[in-house]
């Protein structure tokens, strides 16, 4: 990771919570490594950010809102400076009963797909906790807790 930030780079990794392949506490270790060996968290977030994904399986699918345009965010990130703290990710409703693939999804997603709900993805270790009022369905009504 040290060549890595010295080159400039800025990789966003992601996992989702419920992802049944991996091990979702092993991807935290993996990012919270730099944090011990390089720094502080913010010496880590400087270059590096994971986002957590409740509810999400391998990759993509399952419960939660799995769909993140992650390359929006890593561009806006290298080519504008602004580091991503929170993503908004949708789950689309039916989509595996529509007969497609979780991996055929492209994004940013068609305004046609029916959106089951969107929530904020925030920066590791941060997470969504609702907010206690306004549509459950709506990201905008909830906020970022500490979950370590």
């Amino acid at each position: 990771m040290r060549t890595f930030k010295a080159a400039g780079g800025k990789p966003i990794a992601y996992m989702g919570w419920a992802d049944e392949l991996g091990l979702p506490l092993a991807t935290v270790d993996y990012y919270e490594t730099p944090e011990k060996m390089m720094g502080d968290r913010s010496a880590t977030q400087a270059f590096f950010r994971l986002f957590m994904v409740p509810g999400t399986s391998y990759c993509t699918g399952g419960e939660g809102a799995f769909a993140i345009d992650y390359l929006s965010y890593l561009e806006a990130w290298v080519e504008r400076g602004r580091a991503p703290d929170v993503m908004i990710g949708s789950h689309v409703k039916d989509y595996e009963l529509m007969g497609k693939a979780f991996t055929q999804l492209r994004l940013p997603l068609d305004a046609r797909l029916p959106v089951r709900f969107t929530r904020p993805v925030c920066s590791y270790p941060l997470q969504a906790k609702y907010k206690g009022s306004g549509d459950i369905n709506d990201a905008y009504h909830f906020g970022p807790v500490d979950v370590r």
